[in-house]
């Protein structure tokens, strides 16, 4: 069905499946953001079409311009089987989102991933888990790739307009030489209080952080991580967001975050592991879908 049969709607992006939908509406929590035709005819006029008032008006934007250089980012995604799939939306959102070079997806054994132009599938020949497909991700990124900077993201993420040039921005103000990562998600439980400048901050990371959406690391930090004590003595399936920020804390780097939250977590009920991060303390701080404070030059 055509989007030009369903009600106008500031929430519904592209299609990105047979009468399936993006939906960027926070009140209408479905698995993985999509809705049908039915749910968008039906329930969306009576669930929110008065624009959200989410506490960093457009009018607080720095508006930085901002010169794009994609050829300084090699782009990572893991991916693994879901109720409902996650990748697709994942992959629509990096472009939305300004990230124009090739997709490299990395895949457990029997999850699906789509023909989506650009998307490179590099597919485990056994089950990883979590923790080890991130940290294989990662390896493999730094022996097969020669770009400065390296962003590793997981499938269930979506992103603002201008988080490829806000990532860019960090490049080109933040120092190198202590960057430990840089985060595209800013969950609401690591930053009680986001008052404040808008734009990039360091926060204080180790023990109980969350949010391995997307990462950018430089190839100096993510090696130096990958050789702490804390991911070497890591031996759990899971646990990529603390243990990773443990090590940025030991190895003596810094982790940076965006106000407002250029990314936010679509997995909800919808995880691998089966567990639910609802509405609260997940949800990217601050995050609009339609937030732009960097603008292209």
């Amino acid at each position: 069905m055509s989007s030009a049969h369903l009600p106008a709607c500031r929430h519904r992006g592209e299609q990105l499946l047979p009468d399936r939908w993006l939906c960027y509406s926070d009140r209408l929590v479905l698995r993985t953001g999509l809705v049908s035709s039915e749910v968008c005819r039906a329930r969306c006029p009576y669930v929110d079409h008065e624009p959200r008032e989410h506490g960093y008006p457009e009018a607080r934007a720095p508006s930085v311009r901002i010169e794009h250089r994609p050829e300084l980012i090699t782009i990572g995604v893991i991916t693994a089987p879901r109720p409902v799939a996650t990748l697709p939306q994942t992959l629509a959102e990096l472009r939305r989102a300004g990230f124009t070079q090739p997709i490299h997806v990395f895949a457990e054994p029997t999850a699906p991933v789509p023909d989506a132009p650009g998307a490179v599938p590099h597919r485990n020949a056994v089950q990883l888990g979590l923790w080890g497909n991130w940290g294989a991700t990662a390896r493999w990124m730094l022996a097969e790739t020669d770009t400065p900077f390296l962003l590793l993201c997981e499938d269930d993420v979506r992103f603002c307009p201008c988080a490829a040039l806000a990532l860019q921005h960090a490049i080109d103000v933040l120092p190198h030489d202590s960057w430990g990562y840089v985060s595209l998600y800013t969950p609401r439980h690591n930053l009680s209080d986001a008052s404040g400048p808008v734009g990039w901050r360091h926060l204080p990371v180790g023990a109980g952080t969350w949010g391995a959406l997307a990462w950018c690391f430089t190839r100096a930090g993510l090696r130096a991580l990958l050789n702490s004590r804390a991911v070497r003595a890591h031996s759990d399936t899971i646990g990529t967001d603390e243990v990773i920020s443990l090590a940025v804390s030991e190895v003596g780097r810094k982790g940076y975050f965006h106000v407002p939250s250029l990314g936010d977590h679509t997995g909800g009920d919808n995880s691998t592991r089966g567990h639910y991060h609802g509405p609260g303390a997940a949800f990217g701080i601050g995050f609009s879908p339609t937030y732009r404070g960097y603008l292209p030059k």
